[in-house]
């Protein structure tokens, strides 16, 4: 600060001086006989051309002043404008009496028409340099030294900035249409301010001050215009205690051009400064920004700001339509599922730090129906420590996301490419940046929809640091049921691995699957228990590090895409010799229970407890599946458990306890499902057998029964007609002989 006080002071001090010995000068000379002489010791000093065609005119007493007309410097060698400053009038006045008193009373200052043109050419020679290449001698006073050793910068001025200031005493200054060209011939870029106005009003110590600036900005590449304007209506500033206000400032800027979509974007800006330099104390109130339908408002503070800078701030960007901004700037929006998605946002937040730390205290966003908070702080910068809790109130992502397209028209099938295949890529993992991120955070949502699959009360917990990313807690309510786990990913080696412990409960399957794998083969109330590793930057390498175990079990549920109940109909037809109809029943096959256990080891999964039960089958399974080759082999076996329930049950009863192996084989694209017939055949066979020895033994048995009831009939017949005609005899005795 006492740097910048010198300097005015030697602004002020210079002007003084040379008014109190041009007063002299003034009284007796015509300034118009010296344009000759002017110009040629500017040339001599220069190397310019200094062309002076306006009128000279001076004026003593009540003002010591001096109207210099229009005036140029011309250009450097080699550049073709024909100057590099010129300017049309130049009109300054101080009061006489005041200087003599030393406290300078100065009338308004014009400067109208002023012109500066810089240039670079292609080989990068600017044409300035020739002028700040002059060698000057500048005579330094000595420095005195304080009783504590230190160097006393404020020795060399007599008057001390503050007591030069607090003398002066400006009626105004006025610049009226002044332009300054940059034209940069290596970049092929040109640059113009151009009608320049500056307008102040008087200027004295602790007096107000009103200020008006308006100017255009033009450049080549890109091709932009624009006009801005900056006013106070009130500067207030008192030098001694170092303390300035700007009540208000506001800031008007319109744009046009070539990159600006639209016709034009316009902004305006509001607000109030006040400083306090010796306390470093800067405030900024009532911020009010402006533009394409955007209303920003807030207020910033910052203290220590000359040595270790400390802010906060807090802003508020009021409800706006964000698709219709986007539409504004031309930027399009991917199509959505919801045409009115991104309609609604706003905002506002609150912050504060310091050069080396930054803490977000409060983040509020509104987007459509969504609430969204957050708190973050950030430490360390040059190593940054994140810290971060962020929740979500509800979120309907399927309404950001693309329609669902229709299914493509089948086309003749294109020819086989003789290309060779395109090598793998990596996986995109950024693991340079992951192993310096350092971060613990927590997000919670309370509703979440995607693929219109609904879940509640997610919470996730980061935690990433040395190139270790922890997911612990993986937690959330699904489908009826609740996922609970945790994830790592490493990247601290050459070799990321990847760890994920996952437990399901009671979640409903089909919505699940048709979501995340786009079909729900398997339905029913899904258990499950995994724990796998793998390590990879490539899809084939995580498949071949796979290793781990899990378990599952569904209950209530059915397998779809194979009818197990038809494929033993259409088997009981073939057995004998009828013809099959296919019926229209659901292509699915029921269960009360599907559970099972798998290893998996370097990509190998292997099955072999397979179990299915429902009130018409058994399941059994058994097999392999290599995720490396995208292949399986699998053995599928059912026997139906003869009861009328269940699919097609009381049809297949004589079916009971016939085994039907399915083979499932192949790649995954191309699977084979078939059925091994041999032995079926031998089991039907068998039990044929043992049916027509059953069938044999009972016919003969029921044959020697029948003529055994025949028999056991004749004889009871007999006996009742022996007894019927003896009790007929004893009627007849006892009627004959009374007894």
């Amino acid at each position: 600060m006492k740097i910048l006080l010198k300097i005015l002071a030697v602004l002020i001090a210079i002007p003084v001086l040379l008014f109190l010995v041009a007063a002299v000068i003034l009284a007796t000379i015509d300034l118009n006989d010296y344009r000759d002489n002017i110009s040629a010791a500017t040339t001599k000093a220069t190397g310019r051309q200094l062309t002076v065609t306006g009128e000279l005119s001076k004026s003593f007493f009540p003002w010591l002043g001096v109207k210099v007309g229009a005036i140029s410097l011309g250009n450097a060698k080699g550049f073709k404008e024909s100057s590099f400053v010129s300017v049309e009038k130049i009109e300054i006045k101080v009061d006489t009496l005041s200087l003599l008193r030393l406290k300078p009373v100065i009338d308004k200052i014009i400067l109208n028409g002023l012109n500066v043109s810089l240039t670079r050419n292609s080989e990068g020679l600017g044409n300035w340099e020739d002028l700040t290449a002059q060698k000057t001698t500048i005579t330094e006073k000595p420095t005195t030294t304080t009783a504590s050793g230190s160097k006393d910068d404020t020795a060399s001025i007599d008057v001390s900035a503050t007591q030069a200031l607090q003398t002066l005493s400006v009626a105004g200054i006025e610049i009226q249409n002044a332009r300054l060209t940059w034209d940069d011939q290596q970049s092929k870029s040109r640059y113009e301010l151009k009608n320049l106005n500056v307008t102040l009003s008087e200027i004295a110590v602790n007096k107000p001050i009103k200020l008006h600036v308006a100017f255009d900005v033009s450049s080549s590449a890109p091709k932009l215009q624009s006009h801005i304007e900056i006013n106070s209506e009130r500067i207030e500033w008192d030098i001694e205690k170092q303390q300035y206000q700007l009540l208000p400032l506001t800031l008007s800027v319109e744009v046009q051009g070539d990159p600006i979509p639209g016709e034009s974007i316009s902004a305006q800006l509001s607000t109030e400064i006040t400083a306090d330099i010796a306390q470093q104390q800067l405030f900024v109130k009532q911020f009010t920004l402006q533009t394409l339908g955007l209303d920003l408002k807030g207020q910033l503070q910052a203290n220590q700001f000359l040595e270790t800078p400390q802010y906060a701030a807090d802003f508020t960007l009021a409800t706006f339509n964000l698709r219709e901004l986007l539409k504004k700037l031309e930027i399009t929006l991917p199509p959505m599922n919801d045409d009115k998605a991104m309609s609604s946002l706003a905002l506002d937040f609150e912050f504060k730090g310091d050069t080396n730390n930054l803490e977000l205290q409060t983040l509020n966003i509104k987007l459509d129906d969504t609430t969204i908070t957050a708190q973050s702080t950030i430490s360390q910068f040059n190593q940054p420590a994140i810290q971060f809790t962020l929740k979500v109130d509800n979120i309907n992502v399927d309404r950001y996301l693309p329609p669902i397209a229709e299914p493509a028209t089948a086309t003749t099938a294109p020819e086989p490419s003789t290309v060779s295949e395109t090598p793998p890529e990596p996986l995109p993992i950024p693991s340079e940046f992951l192993r310096t991120l350092n971060v613990d955070g927590e997000l919670t949502v309370q509703q979440l929809t995607v693929s219109k699959l609904q879940s509640d009360n997610i919470n996730i917990r980061l935690k990433a640091k040395h190139g270790i990313v922890d997911i612990n807690p993986l937690n959330l309510n699904l489908s009826g049921g609740s996922i609970k786990g945790n994830a790592q990913l490493n990247v601290a080696s050459d070799t990321p691995t990847i760890t994920l412990q996952q437990q399901i409960d009671g979640v409903n399957a089909a919505p699940l699957l048709k979501a995340f794998a786009g079909d729900d083969y398997v339905s029913g109330i899904l258990n499950l228990k995994t724990n796998v590793t793998t390590a990879g930057l490539f899809i084939n390498d995580l498949k071949q590090n796979l290793n781990g175990t899990t378990q599952f079990r569904f209950t209530d549920g059915a397998v779809k895409g194979l009818n197990l109940a038809q494929i033993f109909r259409e088997i009981k037809a073939k057995l004998k010799g009828e013809k099959y109809t296919p019926s229209d029943t659901p292509k699915q096959t029921d269960f009360t229970e599907l559970s099972g256990s798998a290893t998996i080891t370097n990509g190998i999964v292997i099955n072999n407890d397979l179990a299915s039960k429902s009130p018409l089958l058994r399941v059994k399974g058994e097999g392999r599946v290599e995720l490396p080759g995208d292949k399986m082999d699998y053995l599928v076996t059912a026997y139906i458990v003869g009861t009328s329930k269940g699919q097609e049950g009381k049809e297949l009863n004589e079916l009971k306890g016939l085994a039907i192996p399915v083979r499932i084989k192949g790649p995954f694209d191309k699977l084979d499902i078939a059925i091994d017939y041999d032995p079926i055949w031998k089991s039907y066979k068998n039990k044929y057998k043992q049916q027509l020895k059953s069938s044999l033994k009972e016919s003969k048995q029921a044959k020697k029964q029948a003529l055994q009831q025949q028999k056991d009939k004749k004889i009871t017949e007999e006996k009742q007609r022996i007894k019927e005609k003896t009790d007929e005899l004893k009627e007849k005795l006892r009627d004959k002989f009374n007894f």
